[in-house]
């Protein structure tokens, strides 16, 4: 029998931080797109991520599920803006090649950072280490915001 464990690779000890939605309306998807990937394993996906987070100046953030053994089932990799209103978040589960991956705007920081230059330097900085990212349309009440 196989039994899930989930992971939080965040730094925060329990309980030491509380997350308040200031304007919970606000909170969307702004852009997809999809990332395909030659092959790919959750080590290569965190680490892709934690880099290009710190080169576009956001913070990385993730969590996954491990089988009973230690095997990630399930992980998600992502990264926020330094006041948290934007953040980008790419899901993976074994098996797949082909990775989604959505910019949102959050509802936790009343400050909205700009999202435009975040998305664009995310997918230059994907593409620029060899994997093919297929944009999607932006979200209709995110082409101006």
């Amino acid at each position: 029998m196989a039994i899930a464990v989930l992971i939080n690779v965040a730094s925060e000890p329990s309980g030491a931080m509380t997350t308040f939605c200031s304007h919970p309306t606000r909170e969307r998807v702004l852009a997809r797109a999809t990332i395909d990937f030659p092959e790919i394993s959750p080590r290569k996906l965190e680490r892709s991520f934690d880099a290009i987070a710190k080169r576009i100046g956001m913070s990385p953030w993730g969590s996954g599920l491990l089988d009973s053994h230690g095997k990630t089932l399930r992980q998600t990799v992502a990264m926020q803006s330094p006041k948290v209103s934007v953040s980008a978040e790419a899901r993976w589960e074994v098996g797949q090649l082909r990775v989604p991956l959505v910019i949102r705007r959050t509802c936790i920081n009343d400050v909205l950072e700009p999202w435009h230059g975040y998305w664009s330097n995310l997918i230059r900085e994907i593409r620029k280490s060899g994997d093919r990212v297929t944009m999607d349309e932006l979200q209709p009440a995110a082409a101006s915001r």
